[in-house]
């Protein structure tokens, strides 16, 4: 449960914005997550499970057969710790609040939550996109036309495919990129067998190749010219490359541990001479693969040779 805290104006003003924000998360891409066992959650992280399968069954036993000492059935554990969280502290003056046609302390109380569930859905996507490609964490390289400009290659719905092929999850969902939804309506545009588009007027995109499809328009995780997965924030460079990433959740976990918010309201500063509200929020998080090197996937721009 939100572990709310301090300011003496918090329940009357803050509370009710907050709920409201957080039972309503705007992201949408959280819940593709796998979610995380109430007894598992412990104050220092989560404790992780796993029984392995090694399973033998026999065929074609005789009627005098009998069985040894029974086996034990194997299980390996982990932790993961929660991952801690916080805003800057933002401040409005009262006379923006005056100056102002909209009511601004409430609408940042407001907006700062909307942006810290972007923000954690954002973080724990790239969280499990792959480092780069292996065996069991494709990363497909697209193999359409040049985007312009930029040394490299649109993706295409033959590149969706192949990552089908080679991804091995089942419960999954591709989260696609802007850039990379652009490629394929594009690429339908010219395609004889429309076979992508879910509705023609809003160009949405539903599933293709029994890949469920959901788009992030402000998804910005990237790989490098070299194909590996590129720091968020890091600073753009020629040959950056757009990635949309499989979420597996089998393989995944999201959940809040503890979610604060502190604000001050104008009538308690002591700091300013002209009064400023302050807010910030802050709190403890995972968004995380469980096994890294399994059911990972994700398919980026190609390079133009």
């Amino acid at each position: 449960m939100p572990d709310f805290s301090s300011g003496a104006t918090l329940n009357k003003y803050v509370a009710p914005i907050l709920l409201h924000s957080v039972q309503n998360l705007e992201d949408n891409f959280t819940q593709l997550f796998g979610g995380v066992n109430s007894e598992a959650r412990q104050a220092k992280g989560i404790d992780v499970d796993k029984i392995i399968n090694e399973f033998e069954f026999e065929t074609g036993v005789g009627t005098e057969d009998t069985f040894g000492e029974p086996d034990n059935v194997g299980d390996e554990s982990t932790f993961i710790p929660w991952t801690n969280y916080t805003s800057k502290v933002y401040k409005v003056s009262v006379t923006e609040m005056k100056n102002l046609a909209m009511d601004k302390d409430k609408a940042v109380k407001d907006l700062i939550v909307k942006s810290l569930n972007s923000k954690l859905a954002i973080d724990s996507i790239h969280n499990v996109a792959p480092p780069s490609h292996a065996a069991g964490t494709p990363v497909i390289q697209g193999t359409g036309d040049e985007r312009e400009s930029t040394g490299t290659k649109r993706i295409t719905k033959a590149d969706i495919l192949k990552l089908a092929e080679a991804y091995t999850g089942k419960d999954f969902v591709l989260v696609m990129c802007k850039a990379h939804k652009y490629d394929l309506l594009a690429e339908e545009l010219t395609s004889a067998e429309k076979t992508l588009l879910t509705n023609l007027k809003t160009g949405e995109i539903g599933s293709l190749f029994g890949i469920n499809v959901t788009v992030n328009e402000l998804l910005p995780i990237k790989y490098v010219a070299a194909n590996t997965k590129k720091l968020i924030g890091a600073a753009a460079v020629a040959g950056d490359k757009w990635a949309s990433i499989i979420v597996e959740k089998s393989n995944t976990m999201f959940d809040t541990y503890s979610l604060g918010l502190s604000y001050v309201s104008a009538k308690q500063d002591m700091t300013y001479k002209v009064p400023h509200s302050r807010i910030r929020i802050y709190g403890e998080y995972i968004g995380t693969t469980i096994e890294d090197d399994k059911m990972r996937g994700a398919i980026i721009d190609g390079t133009v040779v």
